[in-house]
Order: structure tokens, then C-alpha cells, then sequence
């Protein structure tokens, strides 16, 4: 069954003003270590990585008052280019991704982050998706949900830090030129399962294992 152009309608980072620089947010980080939650208010902003863009989002939702502790939404945008440029190719490359993000950058953080986990079907979901952006007319989009990391009563900005860095090492694998033999096979996979689908009626059939 074909999918609808856009599942959702797709919620873009919010950028007023031009993202701030990537070193303002670590000396942010540096400077509220240690600080009361609330000052987590500082980091919520669009801010400039080496290799995307990364804006950071408080959830009042995310706000548990029993445990203190608050989760935010962090959205990294990073040009698309090198995942290729065939839409009909944008669920599988996504669907990809998010594999990538939960066998390579979730596993190694050390704070708490999750988002979508893809299933034994290849869906488009808003948690990873293409769009287009200012400084990118392609550029993918990854959601992540995080709790922003307490030592004890006060912000962990150093814990945080090391967040941001593994991002930026993630994003700039994302954005290196070079061949990517998983990812092919995995848009392989894909279109034949579409083809296979496509094919069902026409022969009288519901299903194909």
C-alpha cells in the first residue's frame, strides 16, 4: 500500500533569530554545572554544531514532580545530501537512521535518551524524517526525547556536554561522503517489499511471507 506523502504535519525546529554558536553552548554547560534545575532554562535554544544544527526544547509534559526531574526534546537537522536524493528512498534512509542511532549513539550516552525504536515493518515516522530547512533545502531531521541529567539536586552540564559531542560525532557520520553497503541493501530490501505488494492484487492474493 502506497504511503501518504506526509503521515503528520512536520513540526520544524523553531529558529527566530540565526542559531547560536556551538561554543556559547558549551560554555553555558560549563558555567550552570552545578546550578538548580531551573537553569536548564539557558540551553533552550537553536545552536550551531559542527555539522548541524540542534535546537533544544523544554517539555512541560517531561516534568516528573515526584522525581524532579525534566525532559526536553532535542531535534538535530543535518544536510541530507549524502543519503541520497531519491524521495522514494526517504522512509527506508530514515528507517535506516534510526537503526544507526539505536545501535551506535543511544547505546554510548551517558545520559537517558530515547526515540522512536523501528519495528519489523519500515513506517514513516516523524522521529526521523527529510525536510527542508534555511541553510539546507535537504536536510534530515532526527527527534530525540532526553532527561537532561541531575547530580543529585543540581544540573550535570558536564554530563550534557558529552551528549552534545556525541551528536556531533553521529551528525558528522551522517553527513561524510563514502559508501554505505547497509543502507543500499537496506533500500533494496525495501522497494522489492513494495514491488512484491504492489503485485498482490493483480495476482489475487492478500499477503506475501
Amino acid at each position: 500500500m502506497p504511503r501518504p506523502a506526509a503521515p503528520y504535519p512536520i513540526p520544524l525546529p523553531p529558529c527566530g533569530e540565526p542559531p547560536r554558536p556551538r561554543g556559547e553552548l558549551l560554555a553555558t554547560l560549563a558555567r550552570i554545572d552545578g546550578w538548580g534545575q531551573g537553569a536548564w532554562r539557558e540551553v533552550y535554544s537553536c545552536w550551531r554544531l559542527r555539522h548541524a544544527r540542534l535546537a533544544i526544547d523544554d517539555l512541560e509534559a517531561g516534568v516528573s514532580r515526584d522525581q524532579d526531574d525534566r525532559v526536553a526534546a532535542f531535534t538535530l537537522a543535518v544536510p541530507g545530501h549524502a543519503l541520497g536524493d531519491r524521495a522514494e528512498d526517504d522512509d527506508a534512509s530514515c528507517d535506516w537512521v534510526l537503526r544507526q542511532a539505536w545501535a551506535t549513539l543511544l547505546p554510548r550516552l551517558e545520559v537517558t535518551a530515547t526515540t522512536h525504536r523501528p519495528g519489523a515493518a519500515v513506517q514513516a515516522v516523524n522521529a526521523c524524517v527529510f525536510a527542508r530547512l534555511p541553510e539546507a533545502p535537504r536536510a534530515l531531521v532526527l527527534r530525540l526525547l532526553v532527561r537532561l541529567p541531575m547530580a543529585g539536586m543540581c544540573c550535570d552540564g558536564k554530563a550534557l556536554s558529552g551528549l552534545v559531542r556525541r551528536l556531533e560525532r553521529f551528525a558528522a557520520g551522517l553527513v561524510a561522503v563514502r559508501p554505505r553497503p547497509g543502507l543500499a541493501a537496506h533500500r533494496l530490501c525495501v522497494a522489492r517489499q513494495r514491488r512484491l505488494r504492489a503485485a498482490l492484487h493483480a495476482h489475487g492474493l492478500v499477503a506475501f511471507i
